[in-house]
């Protein structure tokens, strides 16, 4: 998923960068970060 796919989504979805956050259970700073430079591809997480 790329940087304007993440945020397009978290604004289809109505909900702010915390809301986000505690949805998936990671820091605002990771859903800023993801809709800075997109979200790592599966095989980059470690």
């Amino acid at each position: 998923m790329n940087k304007i796919e993440a945020k397009e989504l978290r604004k289809r979805l109505n909900l702010t960068q915390d809301e986000m956050a505690a949805l998936l259970g990671v820091n605002k700073s990771t859903v800023w970060r993801w809709e800075k430079y997109g979200v790592p591809s599966r095989g980059a997480v470690a």
